[in-house]
């Protein structure tokens, strides 16, 4: 008996080791799917996995999905790709009697080619690695790819390239004779040692380091001893420059190039520094490994679903559907860009002023998205938070006074419009959560107008100007608007603000006293702001967020998911009256875990993450526009109506990005024109290493207990406050 209690805590250990060494390896497995994105920003790209190259992206927008929305397996990141997606190229290995392609079925171009047994992909973007088995050729192939999608270097970020060093490792206790080949179905040219195929919109290039064009493609011979291995580096390349979305334009990476020849001349002088700098951003960051993988994974979604113009003009597809830009969408997704390629969210909040109507019966009217899309959203006050946030984050006066008269226009035209009590009034409750109605006065809607009338006071004091909205000084506005949302939404048992409030001309649908996750959505927004700390009630948000944090919590253990639902109302009961209340979109979730940070309840906030990611399982480069629903019963489903927009799907849903906001969470970082304000978390050791934040370099250690600071080496009195002129910190919070 003893013996068998013996093996048994031996046969534990070793899972439990097992567990923490799966815990601590920053490369997610997401072998049983079709594989890994290759792409910058806004230039296309294509998958590469166990069914060969697949989705091919390199002309025309992101993908627009039309999709049976009961269909979910014609465009589901687990089922196999259809057809057309397959690519009409790929890998071959040949020893002269057989060949091999990398799949792990045979290309539908060349049947002849043997698929290997076993395709593994391992992502840490823009990084993969694959390891590929075949005991028929006695080989192991292990490949390392990557895109040069690299933070703060735009130009470099869209260089239409994938780079693949392959490492072919014999398994035979003999020499091996082999030919390792990139090979396209379709004839070409060779223009010197590349090989080039052309149709009438461009043309795509490869090449092998010491290799050559040989028919269809570039090839190279491998003489690899018993047990040994060899690795060589192919490149890939595209060029297709025109594009429409709103207007003609080229790509953003044909300012450089002029041919995908050029881009692999390029790639041969720089993939070495490329890779170091891609390794050098990724070891920036020493944090909970969780965070790590969620921020590099949702990288996913710049790759897949954005276009960068010469213009310049930026584009990222809400997809499934056709929308560019969408308002309401972008507020969450643009953290990346802020802290990664800043010059894109500028670039965007002046293409949505360009389209801003400055008089007539539409002006100060905020589209939906860049094509012009009503879809009878409130976006002013979106757009009205998002502008001081980012006044706040470049601290750029000149750019605030050329943006903030669209800000006084579009809070005026939020007046023209029907209204209550000072705050935002819908009869038909369509107020940016789609399928689920907050008819009257809607909490999301109403708490972004409040705080983003607190941005555009801050933003006139800034500018020494003062501003009326329909005819009534912003601050009295913001006032007696707090006060009515307040005293109209406030539930004082357990303490939260209800979902909406029905006005007496509102549609009867919906639930008004459902508890919503994002019900502090305008908070979350102007969360790098310390003087909105005060705009609603602190003990009441603290309040309403412990409320959300664990009434709103379902945990399916038979599925191993956990997560924070839309809304459920009070006694943790379903809201069945819209099907986007019993859901869990990320933006929610991601930032009520900011949010609960704020108030100090760092263990509630890092359970989100950590829940979030978990839930995600190998799923996290495809998490869809929501991660799964629930019945009745509060178990876990795919929604019946909507399968194709459950996760796991692909593209991954750009609203998935905003997970990066909670880095500047976690730092505690906020601002103002003339300081930076720091209180980090305390539970966790963390570390960044040469961050640009907010025209800032940052390098920040911090011990978990900490209670003494150090500033570039002299010790601080807290709060943390720094001057933003000095532009370059080393900060250390020690214990």
């Amino acid at each position: 008996m003893n013996r068998i209690r013996y093996y048994i805590c031996l046969l534990l250990c070793l899972l439990l080791i097992g567990n923490i060494a799966f815990a601590q390896n920053e490369w997610v497995n997401v072998s049983h799917s079709r594989g890994v994105p290759l792409g910058g920003l806004g230039c296309g790209y294509s998958m590469f996995g166990k069914y060969g190259f697949v989705k091919v992206n390199f002309n025309g927008r992101p993908d627009e999905i039309k999709y049976n929305p009961n269909k979910q397996e014609d465009w589901s990141y687990i089922f196999p790709p259809v057809e057309k997606d397959y690519a009409p190229f790929g890998f071959f290995l040949s020893d002269g009697v057989k060949s091999y392609v990398f799949q792990k079925e045979a290309a539908l171009w060349k049947p002849e080619a043997e698929p290997f047994d076993t395709i593994e992909a391992y992502a840490f973007l823009p990084k993969s690695k694959f390891k590929l088995q075949s005991k028929r050729a006695g080989v192991n192939v292990f490949i390392e790819a990557f895109t040069p999608l690299i933070q703060h270097d735009l130009l470099t970020s869209t260089t239409p390239v994938q780079v693949f060093d392959v490492t072919v490792r014999n398994l035979s206790a003999e020499n091996k004779n082999l030919t390792l080949r990139l090979e396209h179905a379709r004839s070409g040219v060779a223009n010197g040692n590349k090989f080039v195929v052309s149709d009438i919109a461009g043309h795509i290039a490869f090449a092998v380091v010491n290799g050559k064009v040989v028919g269809n493609g570039v090839e190279i011979r491998l003489n690899i001893p018993a047990k040994g291995e060899q690795t060589t580096r192919f490149f890939l390349s595209w060029y297709y420059p025109a594009f429409k979305n709103i207007a003609p334009d080229t790509r953003y990476y044909a300012k450089v190039y002029k041919s995908a020849v050029e881009v692999i001349d390029t790639a041969i002088e720089s993939a070495d520094k490329w890779l170091s700098r891609i390794e050098q951003w990724q070891n920036s960051y020493d944090v909970p490994v969780y965070l790590k993988r969620l921020w590099f994974s949702s990288l996913s979604s710049v790759i897949t679903s954005t276009m960068l113009g010469a213009g310049p003009s930026f584009y990222e597809i809400e997809t499934p559907h056709p929308f560019l830009n969408t308002m309401d969408v972008v507020c969450y997704s643009s953290w990346v860009y802020m802290i990664n390629w800043p010059e894109i969210e500028r670039l965007d909040m002046e293409q949505y002023a360009s389209i801003i109507d400055r008089k007539g019966k539409n002006a100060g009217f905020v589209w939906h998205s860049m094509i012009k899309d009503k879809s009878d959203y409130v976006e002013e006050p979106c757009y009205l938070t998002r502008m001081y946030r980012d006044y706040l984050w470049y601290n750029d006066k000149a750019w605030l006074q050329k943006q903030y008269p669209f800000a006084v226009l579009a809070a005026n035209r939020v007046y023209k419009s029907d209204g209550l009590g000072y705050l935002i009034n819908s009869d038909h409750g369509n107020q940016s959560y789609d399928l689920w109605k907050m008819p009257g006065i809607s909490s999301y809607v109403n708490v972004a107008w409040i705080y983003g009338l607190h941005g555009l006071e801050s933003m006139s004091k800034a500018i020494n100007s003062s501003v009326l909205v329909k005819n009534i000084p912003v601050t009295v506005l913001k006032n007696k608007a707090v006060q009515s949302f307040d005293s109209l939404l406030w539930n004082p048992a357990p303490g939260y603000w209800n979902c909406f409030y029905r006005t007496s001309t509102a549609k009867k649908m919906g639930e008004p006293a459902t508890i919503f996750s994002d019900q502090l959505f305008g908070k979350w927004m102007l969360g790098i702001d310390p003087k909105a700390d005060v705009v609603l009630p602190e003990y009441k948000v603290k309040q309403a967020l412990k409320t959300i944090y664990s009434h709103n919590l379902i945990e399916d253990k038979e599925k191993s998911f956990r997560g924070w639902a839309n809304g459920l109302k009070p006694g943790r009961i379903i809201d069945s009256s819209g099907d986007h209340a019993y859901m869990f979109w990320f933006g929610a979730q991601f930032d009520l875990a900011s949010l609960l940070a704020s108030i100090g309840e760092e263990n509630a906030s890092l359970d989100i993450m950590k829940s979030v990611e978990f839930s995600l399982k190998n799923n996290l480069l495809a998490a869809g526009e929501w991660n799964q629903s629930f019945d009745k019963d509060l178990k876990t489903m795919t929604m019946p109506k909507e399968p194709a927009k459950d996760s796991p799907r692909f593209p991954a849903y750009p609203r998935y990005k905003s997970g990066w906001e909670f880095l500047i969470r976690l730092l505690g970082l906020q601002m103002d024109e003339k300081n930076f304000y720091l209180t980090p978390f305390k539970s966790v050791d963390f570390a960044v290493k040469d961050l640009l934040l907010a025209g800032a370099n940052f390098t920040i250690s911090v011990q978990a207990g900490w209670n003494k600071v150090k500033v570039n080496g002299v010790e601080v009195l807290e709060p943390v406050v720094i001057d933003r002129s000095i532009g370059v910190y080393k900060i250390e919070f020690l214990k």
